[in-house]
Order: structure tokens, then C-alpha cells, then sequence
């Protein structure tokens, strides 16, 4: 019996061994292992010839793992060809289903598919390229991808090579060759037939070979590309926006308004004068509000709705306005008055947003006010008033005279009663200090009620936006002198992350006051048509974003620093 369980224990043994002989680990303790596989030997070899071939062998230096193989494995031209990835200690086998298509170049791109198995380490630019036929493409193009606002390279974005034909689609079209950049926004597409191709470039966030224009980052070369020689400057800048159509889903009744709703959001719209009408908070719907003249609810309202995107595309529709006797609850009227920080410059921008549009206004309601012993109106002679299409925007712009603030203080200390009996000289460097007139002293921006009317006839109350000056000592100055041969752009002083905290017009001089310390760039919108305005091009129409140029220094700015710069493009 001994004998018999002695030999059953052996064998036991002996099978965990050879199982963990046959899944290597990752040895414990000793250095870090920081060297990739080399691929050493291949069947069929690199560069073969005439392959007709349904497996591929490639053999390794060390023990590999392929666990991230199926993500990372790209097959150019793009084929739709399954495949099963098999490691046995150091080769890969790869058995396709079937045969490549005759006489056809393929290239196999791993990028970070096949690592060592002790710290992972990814082969560096492994790839393997054969041919069907009798003969290998060499065509190559490259070049790199950057973000078209910041310049930053732009790590694994899908470039693609479309081959031109009569129906050409690329939001539906896969391409036929294809890679990702790497971490310097790199890329070359190796091994190319020669041909005419659209080049596209987008962050395949779904990795599904084909771009979402709704979704994901994108830039392109326009026009098509005949790749007869190698290309080594293609470069692509990308943008983030909806390159989508704009088009209208549905309208329908709602009370006593009309609604339509689009697949994108709305940039601007053209409507008929006589008509109020706004993009409501979801930006894809349009309200239209019921005339005060259209008394009766069978009537319907025959109107044209043209709606832009922001690239500039259109959707156009006629359409027949109905409403109902169903009256529904007018939503809340309320104002929202940007920039939140309520700190002024002498020379001021506001921007009042209405959540309805407006029908009338009295400009005379808005007015400054210090407490209940200062009130001063806008002043009419620098005070500029710009209405939006829909009236649910007014863009005031005023100079705040300071003279006559500090004035009517100096005026106002002087008949505070003083306390003649407290002599000390404490409470006599006190009252000074309080009794000299100052920025310093906060003071409101008011509308008053019953400013605005909205087209439902309700009415804001009274609200009181408060307002503290930039104070000098607080704040620095930059001058700056702009050399170019551009003659329409837009500058941008932006922070160091790039978000704008000014937008100001075409200008060889540029002063800008009261700056908060801090680190500030500039980014130019170069207005290459010269329309007036930046556009980001459009790639329905093949048309590429207008040029940008950021100033690659940033300048430090302290409290009461007066920097100049000189800025040449």
C-alpha cells in the first residue's frame, strides 16, 4: 500500500512542476528588468515575397506576453481578416482564418502589443511587412499631429490614408492604411501603394476605425494627396468640434410656443423681424413665441428657420407655426450679468443674459450706487448698448467716471461730524485714513426694476451687482508692440493653461491695464479671408481651420510691474 501511495504523490508532483514549467512567471527579487524583446527570426521572413501563408511565426530573445496584443495589433492595408494570437514562451504565433488578398503589400504595426513578461516592457517599433506578390510598396508618407490652439503634440491619434473614389465617404469609410502617433505626435504610414488618398487624422476614442464627426478630435490635409515619392511633412492640426451637418429633427406645439430642435447645436439663426425667438439652455432648440396679433389657435404661421453651426453650415426649413390655447406657465425671468468677479477697470464690459427675449428696455434704470447716498447714471456719451439677434443678450459697454466718484466722496467725508474731544494720535491717524476718497470703496452696479420687459410681459426686479475697482498697487501693466505682415487677426491674452482672459482686435500697440499678477501668453486668430472673423474651417466643404499663432513665451507679471514686450510673426 505504501509503495503505491508514494509513487501517486510522485506524479502528482511531478505534474504541478511541468505546470509551472509550461506558464512562465516573472521571476521574483534581482534588478529591474528594463530591456524589450528583440524579434530575432521570422517565418515568413521580413520582406518575403509571394506569401500565400495563413500562420506567421515571430520568434523573440526573451519570454513574451501578448495580453494586449488584440488592441495594439494594426494590419495595413485594413483588412477584415480574424485572427488568434498564440505565446509559447519566446515566439508569437499568429494563425489567420484565411489568405491574404493576392498580390497586396501587408504590413503588421504591434506599437505596445508584445512585452517581456517580467516588467512588461513593450518591443520599440515592431512591425513586419511582407508581400502577396512579387514585388513590396516602399511609398512612405509621415509627419506629426498637434493640437491646433496649444501646439501640443497629440499622442495616439489614428492617421489614416483614404484611396480616392467616385463615392468617397469618410464619416463612413474605414481607411485603407492606417497608424496612431506615438507620444511625440509622430506618424508614418510605411510600405504604401502608390495612389491618390484622403488623408484624415481624429482620435479614434472607439477604436473603430472610423471617425465619429460628432465626438472625436480631427484635423486633415486638404485636398486629395498622390503619393508617387515619399512624403515627410504632413503635418495635421487638430480641433475639437461638431464637424456634423446641421439639420432640423423635429418641431412641434408647446402652448403657447413653437419649438424645433436640431441634431447640433445652434451658432446663429435668421428668422423674420416680427418674430421673438431664442436657442434655449440646451442649444439644439429653437423657441418661437406666439405674436400678440395671432388671436386664434387654428391659424399657423408660415415661417422660414435657417439655422448655422458654428462651421458655418446651414439647415433650411419652412415651417407652420401653430399654437395652443393650452397656455403653459411662463417660465422664470432672471438676468445674469458676466464677468462674475465684479472687479472694474475704469473702462467696463458687461454682458446681461435674459432667459427670455426681451420686448422693451429703459437704459436709464441702470444705473451706480453707493448704498442709499450715491446714485450715478451710465454715462450716455462713452456708454455703448448692443443687442444679440434673439434680444436675450445685451453687451454694455461703459467708462465709469471716476472724478466724479471720488468727488462726491471727498464732499460726503467732509460733512462727517467729527469728534473734536479724542485728540490722540491713534485715533488721529485714524480718521484720516478714513477720510481720504478712494477706489477702494465698493459701490453697485444696479438695474433697476422694471429695466427690462420680456416678451411675456413680466419684468425683472431690482438687482445689485457689487463692484470693487482694480487698485494699481494691486494689479500690473503690459505694452506691448505687435510686428506683422497679417492685416486682420485677433489677439488673445491667455493664462498658462491656455484659457483666454482677454479678446482684443487687430492692434501694432497694445496697452492692457490692470492685470492681476501672474504668468500671461498670446495666441493670434489669424484672419487669413479676411470676413472679420476666426474661422475653424470646415471639412464638409474640405476647407482647413484659419492659421493660429501662439507666442511661445510667457511673461511674469507682478503687482504695480509695467512689462513691455515685443511680439514679431
Amino acid at each position: 500500500m505504501k509503495p503505491l501511495l508514494s509513487a501517486l504523490l510522485f506524479l502528482a508532483a511531478l505534474q504541478v512542476l511541468l505546470t509551472q514549467c509550461a506558464n512562465p512567471k516573472a521571476p521574483t527579487g534581482g534588478p529591474q528588468d528594463s530591456i524589450p524583446p528583440t524579434l530575432v527570426q521570422a517565418y515568413p521572413a521580413i520582406g518575403a515575397l509571394n506569401v500565400t501563408d495563413t500562420e506567421i511565426i515571430l520568434e523573440f530573445n526573451e519570454f513574451i506576453n501578448v495580453d494586449k496584443l488584440s488592441t495594439n495589433l494594426i494590419i495595413t492595408p485594413q483588412q477584415d481578416i480574424k485572427y488568434k494570437a498564440i505565446a509559447k514562451k519566446n515566439r508569437l504565433i499568429l494563425k489567420f482564418e484565411k489568405a491574404f488578398p493576392d498580390s497586396t503589400t501587408i504590413t503588421l504595426n504591434f506599437f505596445d502589443g508584445v512585452t517581456d513578461i517580467t516588467e512588461l516592457n513593450p518591443a520599440v517599433n515592431l512591425s513586419y511587412v511582407f508581400s502577396t506578390g512579387s514585388y513590396l510598396d516602399s511609398l512612405e508618407i509621415k509627419g506629426k499631429i498637434q493640437d491646433l490652439f496649444s501646439t501640443k503634440p497629440q499622442e495616439k491619434i489614428l492617421v489614416g490614408l483614404f484611396t480616392r473614389t467616385d463615392s468617397l465617404d469618410i464619416f463612413k469609410t474605414k481607411p485603407t492604411y492606417f497608424t496612431t502617433t506615438n507620444k511625440e505626435g509622430e506618424y508614418a504610414i510605411k510600405n504604401v501603394k502608390s495612389g491618390t488618398y484622403k488623408v484624415l487624422a481624429f482620435k479614434d476614442d472607439n477604436r473603430n476605425l472610423t471617425f465619429d464627426p460628432s465626438a472625436e478630435a480631427y484635423g486633415f490635409i486638404n485636398n486629395f494627396v498622390t503619393l508617387d515619392s515619399n512624403i515627410s511633412n504632413a503635418d495635421i492640426k487638430l480641433v475639437k468640434i461638431n464637424a456634423e451637418p446641421i439639420r432640423r429633427i423635429s418641431s412641434k406645439v408647446n402652448g403657447q410656443y413653437f419649438d424645433s430642435r436640431y441634431s447640433k447645436p445652434i451658432d446663429s439663426l435668421v428668422l423674420p423681424q416680427n418674430l421673438f425667438y431664442q436657442v434655449l439652455d440646451d442649444k439644439i432648440s429653437i423657441r418661437i413665441y406666439q405674436p400678440d396679433n395671432m388671436k386664434t389657435v387654428t391659424d399657423s404661421l408660415a415661417t422660414i428657420l435657417q439655422a448655422f453651426d458654428s462651421l458655418g453650415n446651414s439647415a433650411i426649413d419652412t415651417v407652420f407655426a401653430k399654437f395652443s390655447d393650452q397656455v403653459r406657465k411662463p417660465g422664470k425671468f432672471e438676468v445674469t450679468i458676466t464677468p462674475k468677479e465684479g472687479t472694474l477697470d475704469v473702462k467696463n464690459s458687461f454682458l446681461l443674459t435674459f432667459t427670455k427675449p426681451i420686448k422693451s428696455s429703459n437704459f436709464n434704470n441702470i444705473v451706480w450706487q453707493k448704498d442709499s447716498t450715491y446714485t450715478a447714471p451710465m454715462d450716455s456719451a462713452s456708454t455703448k448698448y448692443q443687442w444679440n439677434s434673439t434680444k436675450t443678450q445685451l453687451a454694455l459697454t461703459t467708462t465709469f467716471d471716476t472724478t466724479s466718484y471720488l468727488a462726491f466722496q471727498k464732499q460726503f467725508i467732509a460733512q462727517i461730524p467729527i469728534d473734536t474731544t479724542k485728540t490722540d494720535s491713534a485715533q488721529l491717524k485714524k480718521r484720516r485714513s478714513v477720510a481720504q476718497p478712494s477706489l477702494s470703496r465698493k459701490l453697485d452696479l444696479v438695474l433697476q426694476a422694471n429695466s427690462f420687459i420680456s416678451v411675456e410681459n413680466d419684468s425683472i426686479a431690482e438687482i445689485r451687482k457689487p463692484i470693487t475697482f482694480f487698485q494699481q498697487k494691486q494689479s500690473g501693466k503690459l505694452i506691448v508692440n505687435i510686428t506683422t505682415d497679417t492685416p486682420s487677426y485677433t489677439i488673445q491674452l491667455v493664462n498658462k493653461q491656455l484659457m483666454v482672459i482677454r479678446q482684443l482686435k487687430a492692434t501694432s500697440s497694445l496697452r492692457i491695464d490692470n492685470l492681476p499678477p501672474g504668468d500671461y501668453g498670446f495666441r493670434f486668430l489669424i484672419d487669413t479671408n479676411q470676413d472679420g472673423k476666426w474661422s475653424y474651417g470646415n471639412i464638409l466643404k474640405d476647407e482647413l481651420p484659419e492659421e493660429i499663432y501662439l507666442f511661445p513665451d510667457f511673461t511674469s507679471l507682478r503687482a504695480n510691474w509695467e512689462v513691455n514686450l515685443d511680439i514679431t510673426f
